[in-house]
């Protein structure tokens, strides 16, 4: 209602005349006025009133009480901006300057995709060595220190609980791309900060910062040349990745000596994963031996930065994997027109992972595909696909199962801040699994070589009788054979496989294991080698193994005949070795052995068994050397059996200390932490499951792919006539660890040749610290000249102890000549009559250190581009040396015009210019921390004199 009444009148003043308000009496006037805008004040703090707290009321009413009492506006305003001002920052120091909780390395959304064994491992170290914290809003003292103070606590923390080195934060990483501003002490503080991560060995990384918040950091020294600084997040974590897929390799290389065994499986698997792109993809036999994928897909080369995938929209109808290189999707591509370079990927894909889902919908691509590194890519075009899925349908299963399966697809892509919002309101989670679920291919490799072992079929074949191989398998698998010769047949008038080439062309066929041999291989025809093939598939029985198990058939088959069906002998399997056996893996072995779902025989139950026995060599392997490290060769009674470093020290091969092998045994038990509950009595020890995890190999460097195939003849194959000549080349790893101790036992390897990856482990550094500390001491070359020497000298005072000696020489001139500067109006008042003696000293004073600073400025102006990093020009624009200038004017204004005359007593105002020599003792206070207390007491003593002199 005030409001209206104030709002009406100002529209007469303005639509009519004044002339009536001329005729009112003064008093009434005002006294309508003030009405009218308390009224509108108060109508509005009724209206607001249910919105009010107490401390909001209260502040009104002490603005109120210091206009009446004060009898000003202007006091009351200005209380109550001191006021609001204040209730302002209280507010804001209360709200976190970290969005979200801080959050573990391992926590982050990868950006590079990887299998799932690998991603565990590098989410259990970065759990570990990675904090990372966003910070958000404006970040000023009070939110700063908060900040900064629970950081410091944190990694005090591991120092003074014993925390070993290897478990300790290595790494702080700030995400500033929500940070809307910092004041000076915040940047002071974050500079505090990084000093005392240094000391800690603890590397601080910097994300999506902006320019200004940067040139503000390295204005106060908290950012330097060495700092990694990052464009944003993702940027991070691939470097990260990168080091601790280096250090996870190379402790892997430590666990890999401390058994022979240990060294035979994990070279085997490395063996394997160089030359087999579909590791992880063709699973089972049938879809991997049952066709020869190679006869489906083409090969492709690709240039870093070069080679174009796809772009986002097209309809591109093929379906990729990656074999050697990396290749990152991007939301947009470089354009030469606006001048934009390479961004971050969304995603990166390396070995073993399979582009293109959108392909199988037949949908457009969302992203752009390019390759990151040089490599080669296996290709399945739309036509190959066809064919594929009419001849092997298992195999396009598989590949689908794979596709999907994979932990980063091409959805789009994601900002970090909708991603956050995402993770943290998620109302219905996914379970996490443990590792027994996450991992149980793997573990129940352990299980299934563990109860054949109970069944006594990892004895040596010899004993008791000439072992043979079972009944013939599938015809599919002499096909692959078949396929694997003719690629790499040597031509002539007797087509055979070079002796060095043995292993390869095996691997081509699909065909990996513990091959040995005592003999040097040899040439081999086609019949030789489709027979070494079935030797490799099949292990060989004695007369006794053959006849146990003929009986366990027999008994489980009772009156059916002589033969089971499929659910009999997943019976049979699952009470005979091990329960967890799953039905994939039966109804492959039924397949490979020649068998049916209705009618399986006791030759065709041998078959599946030799099998088994066969894919189970490696992980019998790993049992027999775990077991040695326990200090008993006697069967153990379960895989959760624990290494300790007692026994690592005791039974391992290489000496080892008690730091390392803990280190060795915690790096390997990435599965503890999310298991804790089941194994809390346990400390620093590594279960036999988790050795064979362990031991599967981080990274191999992958080697040329093989030829492409050839066409096949459909003639038959002769059969061997020598099949001693085949026998001799492979020898049975059985037979050979049951023959004596193998500790100190070498073998010989039918290993594929790997000239062509001659790639030498990258070595691992100690960390990103001690990274930058070797790159600290390589200081930087400068010109050996004297102004070179000279411009160190002055400007550089760490550059030699003479040089930091004349820093804190010319610290003492600058605090001499503030003092003389305030001490001579406090001795000498101009009230009073002037000494004669008295003010041919200050003069004196004046001219000495006038003198002393402007030598200095010319002989540093002189020699200003001595080391080439700036020229005389950019020297004079410098803030400081300006400064320089403007502290040394005063007295050369005073000789050249007589300021005592009163035509030039305006020119007095230049001795104000001299104290710009406090701003001296602000950049020596970069040197040495003792200058800026100081400076600060000559600042707060300058103004209560000229507070008194009022």
């Amino acid at each position: 209602r005030g409001g209206a009444i104030y709002a009406l009148l100002c529209g007469a003043l303005f639509f009519w005349t004044t002339d009536l308000f001329n005729y009112l009496p003064r008093f009434f006037l005002s006294t309508l006025l003030f009405f009218a805008g308390s009224g509108f004040v108060a109508e509005n703090l009724w209206g607001s009133r249910k919105y009010m707290s107490i401390a909001e009321w209260l502040q009104i009413f002490i603005i109120l009480g210091v206009f009446i009492f004060a009898k000003s506006l202007l006091y009351a305003v200005i209380v109550g901006g001191i006021i609001t001002g204040f209730t302002f920052i209280l507010r804001y120091a209360k709200i976190p300057a970290v969005s979200g909780r801080p959050r573990r390395g391992g926590e982050e959304r990868s950006v590079e995709s990887h299998c799932l064994l690998l991603q565990r491992r590098i989410q259990h170290v970065a759990n570990h060595w990675m904090l990372v914290l966003r910070i958000r809003g404006f970040l000023f003292f009070a939110s700063a220190q908060k900040l900064t103070g629970w950081v410091t606590q944190t990694l005090d923390a591991q120092s003074s609980d014993g925390t070993p080195e290897y478990k300790r934060t290595r790494l702080v990483v700030f995400d500033c791309s929500q940070l809307d501003g910092l004041d000076a002490s915040a940047s002071k503080a974050l500079g505090k900060l990084v000093k005392h991560a240094q000391q800690l060995k603890v590397q601080i990384f910097w994300s999506g910062m902006k320019p200004d918040f940067k040139g503000q950091l390295e204005t106060c020294g908290t950012l330097s040349g060495s700092s990694r600084v990052f464009e944003n997040l993702k940027g991070v974590q691939l470097f990260v990745t990168d080091y601790i897929k280096r250090y996870i390799a190379k402790k892997q290389e430590r666990l890999v000596q401390l058994h022979p065994l240990f060294g035979l499986v994990h070279d085997a698997m490395r063996d394997q994963m160089a030359v087999e792109p579909f590791e992880d993809i063709l699973k089972l036999d049938m879809a991997r031996l049952g066709g020869c994928p190679w006869q489906y897909c083409s090969r492709m080369k690709i240039r870093a930065h070069s080679t174009v995938l796809w772009k986002a929209g097209e309809d591109r109808r093929t379906v990729f994997l990656v074999h050697s290189g990396k290749v990152g999707m991007f939301n947009d591509l470089p354009d030469e027109m606006k001048g934009s370079g390479w961004g971050t990927p969304v995603a990166v894909y390396g070995r073993g992972q399979l582009l293109n889902r959108e392909a199988l919908n037949k949908m457009p691509t969302q992203l752009n595909a390019v390759a990151l590194e040089d490599g080669e890519l296996i290709c399945w075009s739309e036509v190959q696909w066809m064919s594929m899925m009419c001849e092997q349908p298992a195999m396009v299963v598989a590949i689908i199962q794979a596709l999907l399966g994979q932990d980063i697809g091409n959805e789009g892509a994601k900002t970090e801040a909708s991603q956050d919002v995402v993770n943290e309101l998620a109302l219905v989670r996914p379970a996490a699994r443990s590792a027994s679920e996450e991992f149980q291919p793997q573990l129940q490799g352990l299980k299934t070589a563990k109860g054949l072992e109970r069944l006594g079929l990892f004895e040596p074949p010899s004993a008791g009788g000439a072992p043979r191989l079972p009944k013939p398998l599938n015809e599919r698998i002499e096909k692959g054979l078949s396929v694997a010769f003719h690629a790499y047949k040597v031509e002539g008038s007797n087509p055979h496989v070079e002796a060095e080439k043995i292993g390869e062309a095996l691997a081509y066929a699909g065909l990996y294991g513990l091959l040995l041999t005592e003999n040097a291989p040899t040439n081999l025809s086609e019949a030789e080698f489709l027979q070494l093939g079935k030797m490799v598939v099949l292990a060989r029985f004695s007369e006794q193994q053959e006849e146990k198990l003929r009986n366990l058939f027999k008994q489980s088959a009772g009156s059916g005949g002589g033969a089971m069906d499929r659910a009999g002998v997943a019976r049979l399997m699952r009470e005979s070795i091990d329960s967890g056996l799953s039905m994939d893996e039966v109804d492959d072995l039924i397949a490979l052995s020649g068998g049916s779902a209705e009618s399986i025989d006791s030759e065709a139950f041998l078959a599946m068994m030799a099998r088994l026995v066969r894919k189970r060599e490696r992980e019998w392997c790993i049992l027999k050397g775990a077991r040695q490290l326990l200090g008993g060769k006697t069967e153990a009674q379960d895989l959760n059996d624990r290494l300790t470093p007692e026994l690592l020290l005791a039974n391992a091969k290489g000496g080892l200390t008690q730091e390392e092998a803990e280190e060795l045994l915690w790096v390997s038990d990435f599965c503890r932490e999310a298991d804790a509950s089941q194994d809390e009595g346990a400390e620093q020890s590594l279960s036999i499951a988790m050795v064979a995890l362990a031991l599967w190999p981080t990274e191999a460097p992958a080697i040329k792919l093989p030829p492409a195939p050839k066409s096949v003849q459909s003639d038959g194959v002769p059969a061997c006539a020598d099949n001693s000549k085949v026998r001799s080349l492979l020898t049975e790893i059985r037979a050979v660890l049951s023959a004596s101790d193998n500790r100190n036992k070498s073998w010989r390897r039918l290993a594929i040749q790997r000239a062509a990856a001659a790639e030498e482990l990258e070595k691992v550094s100690e960390g990103p610290q001690k990274e930058e500390e070797e790159e600290a001491e390589k200081k930087p070359t400068y010109p050996d000249t004297c102004p070179a020497r000279l411009h160190l000298f002055l400007d550089y005072p760490e550059s030699g102890i003479w040089a930091g000696r004349w820093s804190i020489v010319m610290g003492i001139f600058i605090m001499v000549s503030v003092l003389t500067l305030i001490l001579e109006p406090l001795i000498s008042p101009k009230d009073e009559p002037e000494d004669p003696v008295e003010k041919t000293v200050w003069a004196t004073f004046e001219a000495f250190f006038t003198g002393v600073f402007t030598l200095e400025f010319i002989v540093r102006l002189a020699v200003a581009p001595a080391l080439g990093d700036q020229t005389y020009v950019g020297f004079l624009k410098g803030p400081m040396n300006i400064c320089d200038v403007v502290a040394v004017l005063p007295w050369y204004v005073d000789t050249a015009f007589d300021t005592d005359q009163a035509e030039f007593r305006l020119f007095r105002i230049a001795r104000l210019m001299r104290l710009a020599r406090l701003v001296r003792l602000g950049r020596l206070a970069k040197r040495s921390a003792t200058f800026a207390p100081i400076a600060m007491i000559l600042v707060v003593v300058w103004g209560i004199f000229l507070k008194s002199s009022l």
